[in-house]
């Protein structure tokens, strides 16, 4: 890119139509959206999830990309036996056909061992305050050095000497400008793994595709109102990949009881649903001269958890079985993060109807991620999609 001029051409709903760049070849980019949001001439199935770069031909149909029941990428091809498989909290643990691995993970959903089918690791990974720093290869033992960005893309890697090893540059979207490559790292955009028998980079929940500058499959939290730009259910982190990251990341309102003496302060709020059928919930905000604004707590580019509304305040976060438990001031006050549940359909005691507001209890149909090194992550949940963010 150096010397070169990035220009992405997004229409007013959300759209990445267009990248023109004036020196360089690539990226580039050129394509019409349809009012569903989809690229227009492009295969998609009844769930929007994209089946082929072409038009639908007439049934039978082989589709490129094959998902499961749960909308996840499911293999390439539909003659292929399955390529990736996940476990019920929604990770993903086999990847076969190229690279046959088997993912292991700690309390966080990134991988902590890779191995062989038949189990013989292949790789450890190291992590430091939640970040990827360091892969030794095995049986060698060879050391790798990650060296990130301020959006977690590893662009250099280096050996025990410092010796670079692996360099690139990436566009806004993730298009990668390789200068140096003699390493088998995978982790490169926000550090997630990129799957090179598709190019797709996967991102807990869905894949995103760095050549279209969008996700393959549509946000199952959708967004809501008060931000826009959250409607799109295709696009990448609210088109603003320069500051924003993985759009898995979760942002949460606070729960409070309702009573007189703070009523400036906890008001009743939609937080989801359809305008036929609002949720409503009673959280936790400020009273200023435009009426209330519910506090909505999240990560900023950094990946802490803080007030998004000010993007003040140092929160942090633990996940069990029963919800998210938030804190602010050292632990001296916390409050319980409200999640709406879009994924599921009722079932048992547990599970709440279709778009139901989820204060407590296990929240399945949603796999949910926070970077902040003190989140006890991969819990299965549900939530409400505020903004995009790590």
């Amino acid at each position: 890119m150096e010397g070169g001029t990035f220009v992405p051409g997004i229409d007013a709903w959300g759209n990445l139509n267009e990248i023109t760049n004036t020196q360089c070849s690539v990226p580039t980019w050129s394509q019409l959206s349809t009012v569903q949001n989809k690229i227009s001439g492009f295969c998609y199935d009844i769930a929007g999830n994209m089946l082929g770069t072409g038009g639908c031909p007439s049934l039978p149909y082989s589709p490129y990309y094959v998902y499961d029941a749960e909308n996840r990428l499911r293999n390439l091809t539909i003659t292929a036996a399955p390529q990736y498989l996940y476990d019920g909290d929604g990770k993903r643990v086999i990847k076969t056909g190229i690279g046959n691995k088997l993912y292991w993970t700690g309390t966080a959903s990134d991988t902590i061992t890779e191995t062989s089918l038949s189990g013989t690791p292949s790789a450890d990974y190291i992590y430091f305050n939640g970040k990827r720093v360091a892969r030794v290869d095995l049986p060698g033992g060879a050391v790798r050095y990650y060296f990130s960005d301020h959006l977690g893309t590893a662009s250099v890697v280096t050996d025990n000497l410092g010796v670079i090893k692996d360099e690139s540059d990436y566009y806004p979207y993730g298009g990668e400008r390789v200068i140096t490559d003699s390493d088998s790292n995978r982790y490169k955009f926000t550090g997630k793994e990129r799957d090179s028998e598709s190019g797709l980079d996967f991102f807990g929940a869905r894949h995103d595709s760095s050549a279209l500058g969008r996700f393959m499959t549509a946000d199952p939290m959708g967004g809501h109102k008060e931000d826009p730009q959250t409607l799109n259910r295709y696009a990448y982190v609210r088109n603003n990949p320069l500051s924003l990251t993985d759009p898995t990341g979760l942002d949460f309102y606070l729960q409070c009881t309702p009573s007189p003496d703070i009523a400036l302060t906890c008001q009743q709020r939609r937080i989801g649903g359809t305008d036929k059928e609002p949720q409503m919930a009673w959280v936790q905000g400020v009273t200023g001269e435009n009426g209330f604004t519910a506090t909505q707590i999240g990560n900023d580019a950094n990946g802490n958890l803080v007030d998004r509304t000010t993007g003040t305040g140092a929160y942090t976060a633990d996940a069990t079985g029963s919800g998210v438990q938030l804190s602010n001031d050292g632990g001296a006050t916390s409050a319980t993060g409200m999640f709406l549940n879009k994924d599921v359909k009722p079932t048992g005691n547990q599970l709440q109807s279709y778009n139901t507001v989820v204060q407590a209890g296990n929240l399945p149909g949603f796999l949910f991620t926070f970077t902040n090194s003190k989140m006890e992550a991969n819990q299965t949940a549900a939530g409400f999609l505020a903004s995009a963010g790590t």
